[in-house]
């Protein structure tokens, strides 16, 4: 149970096999239910009888393992699992491929519970992304919900988006140049096939020869993440042909050699 995530079918036999015991039948007659099921699985020190939800169980001893990896990252399992599915990347912002082992298909299932209530301490601010982590000091909704810059523009943007095949992630990228001063801003938006936002960045350069540069940046940027957060089923997407042409052409050429 602490090691993979064990199939809805199981634990529905199982907590029938329970209910069974507590309300079914004794000599073709039904049994008293003294108590509602609530009741029965509520913790005794809140009045109830202590039972365990198998499935609740499941995903905290998953968790526990997901806190071991994140407390001891230099552990054999840790380092082991990192060279796996996140050799450049960071555990909790691992993107889970469809194309692996039920062992980590459950530590999935576990992070998923640590997400909810992870937060981040703040310190100089350099490892923490103030619109996706959790960092706010209170007991509920750890992180900002809502960038009333742009969020008017997220239907119209989808609209128009060609999403990916279902278990891929796209990579949209786009740069704004400045000619008078050679200034350029790059942002980079990883989304699946929903839709939703995987993972967003930005940068800005400085002292670029054209539009065209920034451009290239922006592409460059966005496959460094694909790699670091290996996101082995991705395709990047730009708005600059001949940047895009230029990058093809040149990965035919290092394919040929």
């Amino acid at each position: 149970m602490g090691i993979i995530k064990l199939p809805v079918g199981f634990h529905d036999d199982y907590m029938k096999l329970v209910r069974n015991f507590w309300w079914g039948e004794d000599e073709m007659k039904r049994k008293v239910h003294w108590a509602t099921w609530d009741i029965l699985t509520s913790p005794k020190d809140l009045v109830g009888v202590g039972f365990r939800d198998s499935r609740l169980m499941n995903q905290a001893l998953l968790a526990r393992q997901c806190w071991r990896i994140i407390k001891n990252p230099n552990n054999l399992c840790a380092r082991l699992v990192k060279s796996i599915y996140y050799p450049r990347g960071n555990f909790l912002d691992t993107v889970f491929r469809q194309d692996v082992s039920h062992s980590w298909h459950g530590i999935e299932h576990g992070l998923e519970l640590i997400k909810e209530g992870i937060s981040s301490r703040i310190g100089n601010g350099n490892n923490v992304n103030i619109w996706r982590d959790n960092w706010l000091p209170r007991d509920y909704n750890l992180k900002v919900t809502k960038d009333s810059r742009s969020s008017h523009a997220v239907p119209s943007m989808l609209s128009s988006w060609m999403r990916p095949s279902e278990g891929e992630t796209k990579i949209n990228v786009d740069a704004a140049f400045c000619p008078a001063s050679g200034e350029s801003a790059a942002g980079v938006v990883i989304r699946d096939h929903r839709g939703a936002v995987i993972l967003a960045a930005s940068m800005v350069g400085t002292k670029f020869r054209d539009a065209e540069e920034a451009e290239a940046i922006a592409i460059y940027e966005g496959l460094k993440i694909a790699i670091d957060y290996n996101l082995s089923h991705a395709s990047l997407e730009s708005d600059c042909a001949t940047a895009v042409a230029a990058v093809n052409r040149q990965t035919m050429i290092t394919s040929r050699n």
